[in-house]
């Protein structure tokens, strides 16, 4: 566990309340198993306001001990001080004599974290100081994950914008040789351009329709509704759109289904776990080749195995293989498109059906992935 010090600062012009207090918590030592942390404290003391002005200046501090009656003003004050001029992450607690209910929203209001009523034993002071000290580190949580979230979404834009802007460049690019005729009058000659915007476009639509089926299956706000499927007929659908790919590089698709294997489970995830498979095996074989998938039922369990006689996966690149964007670039891939979600939309699904996903791949040889899924 990592140890933790911080700086607290008690103010109050009685010396036997700060020595007390001081006492009880230099050598106080707080577990926090769910943060792996063990907590001190460096005891700070002040008798007056503007003694801790001063000390403010020359130290950052993340908790506060104060007195609501001081010599030269009070805890109200102090508190409004801390929200002037301090920028960190604080906690204070108010102790006072008086604990009469209007005074204690107050204290509240102006940022106090709790309140204690003179007099006080030690346990009262170190109750208090455990509940500052675990809200202290669930804030500093937070900020972490918020932190996170910016990257995470900081990154996926960036990633996005960099997908997108090559096709588009690319159709403006065909676009202007078609507008300054640059290849002639004769529009037979604009052919190859039209065709190869009509390409990048089909590459824009299938990255956008992955990022919506990424969404689909990440919200926990849609509404998953189970139903008795045919794989059988669910692989027939399938085939129809990979089909006119598959005949264009002479790949032979072959699949063994039971025509009655019927499965409970969300008809939409299902068709995209197979489309996105099938996409995969197709796109990443070589001419001439062959695709087998084959599915059963054991127990609870459906069983999918699909084989490719592709280009297969380097051992050092497996592990990026499920990862949102990501796309292996060799020599191999380099002319193939694809969003880089596939995959990544395959190993959520699995997941969402508590199953599992295994990877087997010869560099030249093909990949074979072996999925199970729980259908109760």
């Amino acid at each position: 566990m990592r140890e933790r010090v911080f700086n607290l600062l008690v103010i109050d012009d009685e010396n036997g309340i700060r020595a007390g207090i001081t006492r009880v918590l230099e050598n106080h030592r707080i577990k926090f198993i769910d943060f792996d942390t063990i907590l001190s404290f460096k005891i700070y003391s002040a008798a007056s306001l503007g003694d801790s002005e001063k000390i403010i200046l020359q130290e950052n501090f993340s908790f506060y001990i104060i007195d609501y009656l001081l010599p030269d003003g009070n805890g109200i004050q102090f508190l409004n001080l801390l929200n002037e001029r301090v920028n960190n992450t604080y906690l204070a607690i108010m102790i006072s004599a008086h604990g009469e209910l209007p005074l204690v929203v107050n204290a509240a209001k102006c940022g106090a974290f709790d309140f204690i009523v003179k007099p006080f034993g030690p346990n009262e002071i170190r109750s208090a100081v455990y509940k500052a000290a675990e809200y202290f580190l669930l804030l500093e949580r937070n900020k972490e994950f918020e932190a996170d979230k910016k990257r995470i979404r900081y990154e996926f834009i960036s990633i996005l914008a960099h997908e997108l802007k090559s096709p588009i460049n690319a159709i403006e690019s065909y676009l202007n040789i078609m507008e300054g005729h640059l290849q002639g009058e004769l529009i037979n000659n604009y052919q190859r351009p039209i065709v190869r915007s009509k390409t990048r476009i089909q590459e824009m639509r299938k990255l956008i329709n992955d990022l919506l089926d990424l969404t689909k299956i990440e919200s926990n706000c849609r509404e998953r509704n189970i139903e008795e499927i045919n794989l059988c007929e669910v692989m027939h659908n399938c085939l129809e759109s990979y089909q006119p790919l598959a005949k264009q590089k002479n790949i032979r698709i072959n699949y063994q289904i039971d025509e009655k294997l019927l499965i409970n489970a969300n008809r939409s995830e299902i068709e995209m776990l197979v489309n996105n498979l099938i996409s995969n095996a197709v796109k990443y074989n070589k001419d001439n080749g062959t695709v087998d998938f084959t599915a059963s039922i054991q127990g609870k369990k459906l069983n999918i195995i699909i084989v490719d006689s592709g280009i297969g996966i380097a051992k050092d690149e497996k592990n990026k293989l499920f990862l949102e964007f990501s796309r292996i670039k060799n020599e191999n891939t380099k002319n193939i498109s694809g969003s880089g979600l596939g995959l990544s939309i395959v190993k959520k699904i699995v997941d969402q059906y508590h199953g599992s996903i295994e990877v087997e791949s010869e560099v030249d040889r093909g990949t074979k992935f072996f999925i199970s899924l729980t259908i109760v």
